[in-house]
């Protein structure tokens, strides 16, 4: 027998080795055909495939280039060869494979597909969609390919494009796991809820796809169904504990339920995650806004946020566009308001006296809403207002063009580091100044924000050096408030929300994450120093309610003398705060919205002055209405004021006397003094650009 035969017999003794499973006797077998002829390229690929089922990308390599090398024209290896580079990350080398299998094989449908799939990852999103598409030609009905027109299309900042592709791929396979991941994360922004049914969808197809558990999470998070969403998380962390996002998603949960004890064994394994992923310059762990919440460190607050906008300066980089503003001759500054919440919110809450107010003489106000339309008074109201842009079906690059096109001179941003944010059209630059206000806590760590906007008591000289931003510094307090805010006039008596009228009413309506152990130690222990005492809360979920009240029983307080109050129309919520006798505000992370609404109830609240602006919130509000001492420096102070205030009825009686009057007299509520003074600010930063100066802190 010769030896081709000989090896000839050899190889198909290993492939039906192979085909039975038996992997080892396989690669046992094609060695031997090897031995008999090296030259042989049929018996090195054949151990490629061999080792392929054992999971081996160096030998399923090693064996490949040899049978190339043997075989240049074999393009099924080269093929092969390009896809397990690309499992490896060399781009390039794969590249150069796939390039010569179609050269090959003008017709290899699977070589245009893996092409555009390494062209995608390099950023060259038109050549990947090119080959894409030869793909589709050869081999027309193809979900996947279809899929990953979609993707390229998203990546090129066209996400109505996109979703056309995946809705065609799910036409072809309803079980496509990546096409239904797709259109659910087109729909996460906008409808959480119809998003949240593509990921189910995907879920049931694939258990195990660790991104349709994580994005489902999400947006159950996003509803307001925490339990589900934590159960969700923990099945994420499961099928991936190396995407350290999950960790911080699931911590931010298990706080909003106030499971202090399962939060607490992630937390040191999430902030070393972020440590390490800041360093590989990955995402981190901690989004943005759960690290400004849960830590009081400037420092590290502003290491997170720049690793998130330096991650979204990465992903518009190919879009990035040079606008050119040198034909700014408007006639009045145009000032464009940029965010999600354009709705029922606290955002809107706070900025409707200054859409009210702003001096259309000077100022044209512009307000960009990529959110849901609720049909609220608040919707209705900005849309009446502003010159009003929907642009919730345009991607980050359409946005960006639109406010180009508008002659924004100011593009001020609500949103930051928050849920459902867009900071990728502020960081295409579309406008010659750009401010980061209100909505997020602290600095963006981006390039992309000229300005910060705040004041010295959030931000004393010594916090100056952690943030990207110049700053604005107003001249009372950073926020805003709506002089004409209105308070329910049905709810004046406790009976009528089943709150007892014998006792003295401590609140605290900030959200359930915001309260720790240590905070909830000082609230137990300002409730036992006040037997006749009741602490009024938000409630969110029966997991909170249960785990508060578990908490205080371990410190010994009585239960009962929990209430709480689920979500209510604003007018209402006001009443009802009104019916408190003293606000506790929540620290690290203080009250903003929340403490603004109890003084503008007439509400007392008392604080403590933190190292951070998220820290140092509530204390600005309070010197802007006059109340400087409700601000304390410690735990100890903190629940030294709240007793002795709740133990003399005359001297809470005159705080809120003094809240009603200095409501009308101090500058917190004086929305038309605030609106004056952001125009002031508005018209200097704009005068410094103007006159070719680069952005400084200012002083209004």
């Amino acid at each position: 027998m010769d030896k081709l035969k000989k090896a000839g017999e050899i190889l198909n003794k290993g492939a039906s080795l192979l085909g039975a499973g038996k992997v080892d006797a396989a690669i046992s077998v094609f060695k031997k055909a090897i031995i008999i002829d090296p030259k042989l390229a049929a018996a090195h690929f054949d151990l490629a495939l061999a080792y392929q089922q054992k999971g081996d990308a160096a030998k399923i390599i090693s064996y490949l280039k040899r049978a190339i090398k043997l075989k240049p024209n074999d393009y099924e290896a080269l093929n092969l060869l390009g896809h397990y580079y690309n499992t490896q990350k060399k781009l390039d080398l794969a590249l150069s494979a796939f390039e010569k299998a179609i050269k090959l094989n003008p017709m290899l449908a699977e070589g245009y597909y893996n092409l555009g799939v390494v062209l995608m990852q390099k950023g060259r999103n038109d050549e990947a969609l090119a080959n894409y598409k030869k793909s589709m030609k050869i081999f027309p009905d193809n979900s996947i390919v279809l899929n990953n027109i979609g993707v390229t299309l998203e990546n090129m900042g066209r996400p109505l494009a996109a979703l056309k592709y995946f809705q065609k791929s799910l036409k072809l396979n309803p079980k496509n796991a990546n096409a239904l991941c797709n259109t659910g994360a087109y729909w996460v922004g906008i409808n959480p809820r119809k998003a949240a049914e593509f990921f189910k969808k995907a879920l049931e197809t694939d258990p195990n796809m660790d991104n349709a558990a994580f994005n489902l999470a999400v947006c159950l998070r996003i509803v307001g169904q925490t339990e589900d969403a934590i159960k969700l998380f923990e099945r994420a962390l499961e099928l991936n504990p190396n995407f350290s996002v999950t960790y911080g998603q699931l911590y931010h949960q298990l706080r909003e339920v106030c499971a202090w004890k399962k939060a607490d064994k992630l937390l040191s394994k999430m902030r070393a995650l972020t440590d390490i992923d800041i360093l590989k310059g990955e995402i981190p762990a901690e989004t943005g806004f759960v690290q400004v919440v849960y830590d009081d460190n400037p420092k590290r607050n502003l290491k997170v946020a720049r690793a998130w906008s330096k991650h979204i300066e990465e992903k518009v980089a190919p879009y990035t566009k040079k606008y050119p503003f040198a034909d700014r001759k408007n006639k009045k500054i145009r000032v464009g308001y940029l965010s999600n919440d354009f709705k029922d919110h606290a955002t809107s809450h706070l900025m409707m006296g200054l859409f009210r107010l702003h001096d259309k003489k000077r100022f044209e106000i512009y307000a960009y809403s990529y959110g849901e339309n609720d049909k609220s008074h608040y919707r209705k109201e900005i849309e009446k207002l502003t010159k009003f842009r929907d642009i919730t079906a345009l991607s980050f690059l359409q946005a960006a063009d639109l406010i180009y096109q508008d002659k924004i001179d100011i593009l001020v941003d609500l949103k930051g580091h928050t849920t459902n944010s867009r900071l990728e059209i502020s960081a295409l630059r579309p406008a010659p100044l750009q401010i980061n206000y209100l909505g997020f806590p602290g600095t963006s760590g981006a390039k992309f924000f000229d300005y910060f906007i705040t004041d010295i008591v959030t931000t004393p000289k010594k916090l100056v050096p952690y943030f990207s931003e110049k700053l604005i510094f107003m001249p009372d307090s950073y926020q805003v408030n709506d002089s004409e805010q209105k308070i329910a006039k049905n709810l004046t008596q406790r009976y009528k929300l089943m709150l007892p009228d014998d006792k003295f009413l401590f609140c605290s309506f900030n959200q359930p994450y915001k309260i720790g152990p240590k905070l909830f130690d000082s609230w137990m222990r300002i409730l036992k120093a006040v037997p006749q005492s009741a602490l009024y809360l938000l409630a969110k979920n029966d997991s909170q309610m249960e785990n508060l009240r578990s908490e205080a029983v371990k410190r010994k307080v009585d239960p009962k003398r929990l209430f709480f109050g689920i979500p209510l129309a604003k007018p209402s919520h006001l009443a009802r705060l009104a019916l408190c006798d003293l606000a506790l505000d929540t620290f690290p992370c203080n009250g903003h919205t929340t403490t603004s609404d109890c003084l503008w109830a007439g509400t007392p609240v008392i604080t403590i002055l933190g190292k951070h602006f998220a820290s140092r919130v509530s204390a600005s509000l309070l010197s802007a209405i006059g109340l400087p001492q409700l601000t304390t420096r410690s735990a100890k102070e903190y629940e030294a004021l709240a007793i002795s205030l709740a133990k003399d009825p005359k001297k809470i009686k005159k705080i809120r006397e003094s809240i009603i009057i200095n409501r009308k007299s101090y500058p917190l509520f004086n929305t038309q003094r605030f609106t004056a003074n952001l125009e002031k600010a508005y018209e200097k930063v704009w005068d410094n650009y103007s006159k070719g100066g680069k952005p400084k802190n200012i002083t209004v």
